[in-house]
């Protein structure tokens, strides 16, 4: 986020370089399994990705002032996706293709947002769910019955129910955004009109 560094995968191994500045890179991991997804929180110190070291993928977050790894997540579900919350408080993930969870980073305890039907790295899109601009809701398509994919948002730390907020015979839906000040919501949409 802030600009200075990139993080990459190669090899199945994440790495950390400098974007200004070039040179060799950091090895962030070295594991006989592949790690994939790395993703920076908003102060560009700690990055989380998932590794597949322990069978079924887990969250990894590597702080890089700390110069350690912490596993964030043990499941035999399969732990994908990750996405820091605007804030910072939270990461939220795809657990198993059937959840989308949230874990608070403070308090390292975990809550489902929803449930449903989800699509799966490598064959999700870029933004299979989007944090809300305040951090309080997620946006996503899950796939449902018939195949149409609609817009559901799910409140984080509130007891409450996912919504859908669309209701077309969307087939080819698959990413969603929220505007910038968080007052409405953008996503694409391939009606089926038979």
């Amino acid at each position: 986020p802030d600009g200075k560094k990139v993080a990459f995968v190669a090899r199945g191994e994440v790495f950390a370089a400098s974007s200004t500045d070039g040179g060799d890179a950091v090895r962030v991991t070295t594991t006989s399994a592949p790690e994939s997804q790395p993703v920076w929180d908003k102060e560009s110190r700690r990055l989380v990705y998932v590794s597949a070291r322990n069978g079924a993928g887990q969250l990894f977050m590597y702080d890089f002032a700390a110069n350690a790894e912490t596993q964030l997540t043990n499941s035999n579900g399969g732990d994908d996706t990750p996405r820091f919350s605007p804030d910072g408080k939270w990461l939220a993930f795809e657990r198993g293709g059937a959840e989308i969870r949230a874990l608070n980073l403070e308090t390292k305890q975990e809550r489902v947002v929803a449930e449903g039907f989800l699509a799966r790295p490598p064959l999700n899109p870029d933004r299979p769910f989007v944090w809300s601009p305040d951090s309080k809701w997620i946006a996503y398509i899950p796939i449902g019955q018939k195949l149409f994919r609609n817009v559901y948002v799910a409140p984080v730390e509130t007891a409450g129910r996912p919504q859908p907020i669309s209701f077309l015979a969307n087939s080819g839906s698959n990413t969603v955004s929220w505007s910038p000040d968080g007052t409405y919501i953008i996503f694409d949409t391939g009606q089926r009109t038979e």
